[in-house]
């Protein structure tokens, strides 16, 4: 069985397709639709993955800090 998303993405790939062969008014509906909820579920993804670099690093930093600090409570620095 294919991934769900492969599927996700050859479907809007293909739409894509559909929508720059006849151009979105000669385009079904559907294709235009599929589209562009593709591009936008895109974008979304790349925002996401814009703020989840620095979260990352900003949670591994508070994850070092609280270890520190539980280290040096328990060997009395």
């Amino acid at each position: 069985m294919e991934n769900p998303g492969d599927l996700f993405n050859s479907m809007v790939k293909e739409a894509m397709e559909e929508v720059g062969n006849h151009g979105w008014r000669d385009a079904s509906q559907n294709a235009v639709t599929l589209a562009a909820f593709g591009m936008l579920v895109n974008k979304i993804d790349k925002r996401i993955s814009r703020i989840a670099k620095p979260a990352w690093i900003i949670a591994l930093s508070a994850v070092g800090t609280a270890i520190f600090f539980v280290v040096s409570k328990i060997l009395g620095l």
